[in-house]
């Protein structure tokens, strides 16, 4: 009796044995499959490449319409490459318009801006005016470029130039501004002059002309 007793107790423990290598061949079997089915993380918005198998941060491409801070990038950019000519009217504003838009096509570049297209821009060398002229007390001043912004002054019984923006106007191009009422630049880098207005005005000096007749 009591060989059969150990006998039945023997194989009770090989039917526990097995069992417990099969449940765990089991565990094993499924960890494994769930690893190989288990789908990839979805592409967060704005990640996913616009272009040329790269990756876009998010905020790009840019187009017309486009706001914000990679707008003033871009038109940051553009100033420094080829002048405050380029963007005349608004500048640097955040807003892609019109004036955008005609600034890409006058360079020939892209009119949907990526990354790597703001980045060739940068890398552009800095604009540096072609030309230049010496300034003299009495020149007549002319606006060399579509739209020149004359920002106001007002200059104290010190010589002293104070800005007063509500005087700001636009000269188009070739038109008479006035005189050059100092031929030497601000500290600012500006040109001092008597409008036809018989007011004070600063100019950047490469966006004008001067011509005495």
């Amino acid at each position: 009796m009591s060989n059969n007793k150990g006998g039945h107790t023997g194989r009770n423990i090989a039917l526990i044995a097995a069992a417990v290598l099969l449940v765990l061949g089991g565990i094993l079997v499924y960890v494994k499959f769930k690893n190989k089915t288990t789908p990839s993380p979805a592409p967060i918005p704005g990640k996913d490449d616009k272009k040329d198998g790269g990756t876009e941060p998010v905020g790009y491409p840019i187009s017309k319409g486009s706001q914000g801070a990679e707008v003033r990038r871009l038109q940051t950019a553009l100033i420094r490459a080829f002048n405050t000519t380029i963007l005349p009217v608004y500048g640097i504003d955040g807003i892609w318009g019109d004036e955008v838009s005609n600034a890409l096509a006058s360079k020939t570049l892209p009119t949907t801006i990526f990354i790597q297209d703001i980045q060739n821009i940068e890398k552009m060398p800095a604009y540096s005016p072609t030309k230049t002229y010496n300034y003299k007390t009495g020149d007549k001043v002319y606006a060399a470029v579509a739209k020149v912004l004359a920002l106001g002054v007002a200059i104290d019984t010190n010589g002293a130039v104070h800005d007063n923006p509500s005087s700001n106007s636009f000269a188009y191009q070739n038109e008479w501004m006035g005189f050059v009422y100092s031929g030497k630049l601000t500290t600012q880098g500006y040109l001092l002059i008597k409008t036809k207005n018989n007011k004070f005005a600063k100019v950047k000096p490469d966006l004008v002309y001067p011509k005495n007749d």
